[in-house]
């Protein structure tokens, strides 16, 4: 059982059709933080949705609901990720990241129940490998094959 102390719902820029919703829930002393995400489409445009992503990230202020006490200038509360003060956090939604491998090798790994070409090829892997974006976070494992493109 728990209870849920205190809530806030926050929206981000304005990002055309593009953008996110963040709420901050505070249980018994810790910051749990959710965000959903509609980020850039198209293959081609894994730098926007990284950029997207820190834009997100960077507008969110939950700043007045923190639990981690920590003191900071004004000047360092520029364009801090929301995230890094909040003790746990999930971004889901529509993230738009591709799995980037041939057409007929993706279908026949469906087919066959593997996985691994389609996961070694996935976009949001390969940049959070890279820290490009969402740094900090990590994927659970994958177990399911595409459900939208390759």
């Amino acid at each position: 059982m728990y209870k849920v102390v205190r809530w806030r719902v926050v929206q981000g820029g304005v990002m055309r059709n593009k953008g996110a919703v963040g709420i901050v829930l505070t249980i018994f002393g810790t910051s749990i933080l959710f965000i959903t995400a509609h980020l850039r489409a198209h293959a081609s445009k894994v730098k926007e949705r990284n950029f997207d992503a820190i834009r997100i990230a960077n507008t969110l202020d939950f700043s007045r609901y923190n639990t981690k006490q920590e003191t900071a200038t004004e000047k360092e509360e520029i364009n801090v990720d929301c995230t890094d003060k909040i003790d746990c956090a999930f971004w889901f939604g529509d993230l738009n990241y591709r799995v980037m491998c041939e057409r007929d090798v993706a279908e026949k790994s469906i087919r066959n129940g593997i996985l691994e070409p389609l996961i070694l090829s996935d976009q949001l892997l390969d940049q959070l490998r890279e820290k490009t974006a969402f740094k900090g976070f990590t994927e659970a494992p994958i177990r399911f094959p595409p459900t939208f493109k390759f």
